[in-house]
């Protein structure tokens, strides 16, 4: 039987996942495109290899749509389109020395947030997805 939980954020919360991704966004100016592909990149595989909740899976699949994004030169995103993507993929970049632990929770939280901001982006991509997955 399945079991719904839902939580709310509060704006202690969102104030602190919002800082979060400031901070990466500084690191994304720093950081070259490729480099912060494949950080994100590694979060995803992290992911993949979990046996987590339906709903995590849900947004680290948006993190796979992002990533692909960023990768396909025939997308044709704009100057604009293209910083906000890598500036949403830095928010998954944390520095090896950087002594912080982060769940795939916290991740598929974080994939919520910034994905909202590229939602005109990703909706051709979960089209397409859930076309296939139908088949």
């Amino acid at each position: 039987m399945p079991l719904r939980i839902s939580f709310n954020l509060g704006d202690a919360e969102l104030q602190h996942l919002e800082a979060v991704a400031q901070q990466t966004q500084v690191r994304a100016r720093e950081s070259s495109a490729e480099a912060i592909i494949e950080s994100a990149r590694g979060v995803l595989q992290s992911a993949e290899g979990s046996h987590a909740a339906a709903f995590v899976q849900e947004r680290f699949a948006r993190l796979r749509a992002m990533i692909e994004m960023a990768q396909d030169e025939d997308w044709l995103l704009g100057d604009e389109d293209s910083r906000r993507l890598i500036n949403a993929l830095a928010c998954f970049s944390v520095p090896p020395t950087t002594p912080v632990t982060v769940g795939l929770l916290d991740h598929a939280i974080m994939i919520e947030l910034v994905s909202r901001d590229l939602e005109h982006d990703l909706r051709p991509i979960a089209t397409s997805a859930n076309s296939a997955s139908r088949s």
